[in-house]
């Protein structure tokens, strides 16, 4: 496996979109991100960059691999994307990258900066100054926060000298591991309620979490999950437990600490 890192800006990342494709042999398809989670992962953006790299296929090198290695099959396929007669490339336009991972990232940053969607949150410019967005599209923000967002750093990493056959696997790969849960998210907060339901589980665990949640389920943190749902619905008296709504509650009390 051949890949090199290297670190760009959004603003710099912006001008390379259009020169990625997507392959639906591998990536999720478009759609599995809500609003919600966009709004989030652009939020990130602006507080420290994209962190966890962003992976790509350089179509250029990967298709002088192929022909240096007779391998027909890649020939074939990184062809499409350079500009080669022989493959069917005439006239297309030159796609430098396939993306292996990240597709969501890409296709949020590109439709924030094309004022396709808006972001609700508090931001933070360069200078220190804080803009309260809501609903804002990436042209209504004050052209200070709008420079810090384009200044963010954005990690890459890009594979060459790659078979076709090797993609999916780099992507199954670079995925092997199951992600953190929303409740795994949650439980991060330094806050008193995120330490009481962690005591509460313990609390239960032999009477009611050993006996009714298997495993798995108590691996992706389920019974703190329903304590939580539970205390919304009694303590709040509220009916929606959605995401969002957990959320919110992990997060109060961030300015106190576990120990309130």
């Amino acid at each position: 496996m051949s890949f090199r890192s290297r670190t760009t800006t959004v603003r710099e990342y912006a001008k390379e979109i259009p020169k990625i494709a997507t392959d639906d042999s591998f990536e999720r398809p478009y759609g599995c991100w809500s609003s919600y989670q966009r709004n989030n992962f652009l939020l990130s953006v602006f507080k420290r960059g994209c962190g966890t790299p962003i992976s790509l296929a350089h179509t250029q090198e990967c298709y002088e691999f192929a022909i240096d290695s007779q391998d027909e099959d890649s020939i074939s396929y990184y062809g499409r994307y350079v500009r080669s007669e022989k493959h069917g490339g005439a006239g297309r336009t030159l796609m430098r990258f396939i993306s292996l991972d990240g597709k969501h990232r890409t296709q949020t940053i590109k439709l924030f900066l094309n004022n396709k969607i808006s972001i609700t949150g508090r931001l933070v410019g360069d200078d220190g100054s804080v803009y309260i967005a809501k609903n804002c599209y990436f042209k209504d923000l004050p052209s200070g926060i709008q420079n810090t967002f384009l200044m963010k750093p954005i990690n890459i990493n890009e594979y060459y000298d790659e078979p076709r056959s090797e993609l999916p696997e780099i992507f199954r790969d670079i995925n092997s591991g199951a992600g953190p849960t929303p409740q795994h998210l949650r439980n991060t907060y330094a806050t008193p309620f995120s330490k009481a339901t962690r005591d509460l589980r313990a609390k239960l665990k032999s009477t009611v979490v050993d006996t009714f949640y298997p495993s798995s389920h108590i691996a992706a943190m389920k019974p703190e999950e329903d304590i939580s749902k539970v205390y919304i619905h009694i303590d709040k008296r509220q009916s929606s437990v959605k995401r969002g709504d957990l959320d919110k509650l992990y997060r109060l009390g961030e300015s106190v600490g576990v120990t309130g």
